[in-house]
């Protein structure tokens, strides 16, 4: 697995009957709003005696490590199924299926 996964650019969106993310979002807000007031008794405000500028940088902190996490899991879901693919081909022999994605797991384990 390369340490970097490589950033191309991306097509037009196609348009298609799903809700709009906006909505979600929106209604993302609204849960994060109740859950703010359960967990703190109030809701977001400004001067509420927390640095927003730390609060925002160390979430995006782990907005990163998710977002890098996410890109590796799908590297090795893709590797995995490419595998897979080689194995039913008979590109791997030798090797049960299980013994095939074990000897990959092992190969590749992130440290």
């Amino acid at each position: 697995m390369p340490e970097a996964t490589e950033i191309v650019d991306q097509p037009p969106p196609v348009v298609s009957t799903r809700p709009s993310v906006q909505s979600m979002v929106r209604a993302d807000l609204e849960e994060r709003e109740r859950i703010g007031v359960q967990r703190y008794g109030t809701v977001l405000q400004a001067h509420n005696g927390r640095d927003a500028l730390v609060d925002a940088y160390q979430e995006v902190l782990d907005l990163a490590c998710y977002v890098r996490q996410e890109l590796v899991e799908r590297e090795d879901l893709r590797a995995l199924g490419e595998a897979a693919r080689a194995w039913r081909n008979g590109e791997i022999s030798g090797l049960s299926l299980g013994e095939a994605i074990d000897a990959y797991v092992t190969a590749t384990a992130h440290a």
